[in-house]
């Protein structure tokens, strides 16, 4: 049996924080959210029949899936990778087949960087194929990590999620299925992909002539702050589970993005116990629709 336990310790010397995951749902095992993953609360937890995941704590993850891909598909890619490493991608048939995230990161102006990069730092495929490429954050008062789901979609498609904020996590290995394909240490990136994703500069500039000149402030819309509800409920931070659902879903809907990253909450308990269901997600997404197609 792996001992997780033992790799946590190992990259909490270098390091890295590490959280165990169930197995099958890929949900965290313990709250960790603003908690810092120290040697006693690695000792603390129970590893055993988990996996392992690690924070974007000091790093962040490009996260390449494969969630449309037939199961032989994702299988034949993910061979490919541990066989042929990471040149395996340029062999990809991508003007025959539609590979999902791999398309995607193809088709943006970003492909040949994020591979110079991604082999001069730690690659890792997935059970399903994906790929997570591991980077280390830079301290810069100028960038501002933080997630981003399906970041190319509205562009050049979708399958390619940035995990950055400090509650996110990636499953690595050695949980079940999960293979290295470059095992360095997490490098900066280098490039100009990290600064199109988190450069802060323009958001300071917004927030500097909003407050000099009010009057020009954006208007409110249908779901304000939707993208912070949304990411509050993916992390796993929501305190307030049906209105960060409406608001999250609502924000979703205006920007045709999936609103299956917020069916985690199904299941939950809240600090009164009471289970969140699967009725009850269903009536507010529906709310939350016909409020969107109300207001266009």
């Amino acid at each position: 049996m792996t001992n997780f336990k033992q790799k946590a310790r190992k990259l909490y010397e270098k390091g890295y924080q590490c959280i165990p995951v169930l197995k099958d749902k890929k949900q965290p095992s313990y709250k960790f959210a603003g908690i810092d993953i120290t040697e006693s609360v690695i000792e603390q937890w129970d590893w055993q029949n988990k996996q392992i995941a690690m924070l974007a704590r000091g790093v962040w993850f490009i996260d390449i899936d494969t969630h449309n891909l037939s199961p032989e598909l994702k299988e034949e890619i993910r061979k490919g990778l541990i066989d042929k490493g990471l040149d395996y991608l340029y062999q990809l048939p991508y003007k025959d087949t539609n590979f999902e995230g791999y398309s995607t990161l193809y088709k943006s102006p970003y492909f040949e960087e994020v591979m110079t990069n991604a082999k001069t730092s730690y690659v890792e495929v997935t059970k399903t194929g994906g790929l997570h490429i591991i980077f280390k954050k830079k301290s810069s008062s100028s960038l501002t990590y933080q997630q981003k789901i399906d970041v190319f979609k509205n562009s050049f498609g979708a399958g390619v999620d940035i995990k950055a904020n400090d509650n996110n996590y990636c499953i690595i290995y050695p949980s079940e299925g999960y293979v290295p394909v470059i095992q360095k240490e997490p490098c900066e990136y280098q490039g100009k992909l990290e600064e199109h994703l988190f450069d802060n500069t323009a958001q300071k500039q917004r927030e500097i002539a909003q407050a000099m000149f009010p009057e020009y402030a954006t208007p409110r819309s249908a779901s304000p702050n939707g993208n912070l509800a949304y990411q509050r409920i993916v992390e796993g931070t929501s305190t307030t589970r049906n209105n960060d659902l409406f608001i999250a879903s609502c924000y979703a809907f205006q920007h045709d993005l999936s609103i299956e990253p917020l069916a985690v909450l199904i299941d939950t308990e809240n600090t009164q116990g009471d289970v969140f269901t699967r009725e009850e997600f269903i009536h507010t997404a529906k709310s939350a629709k016909n409020t969107v197609q109300h207001n266009k």
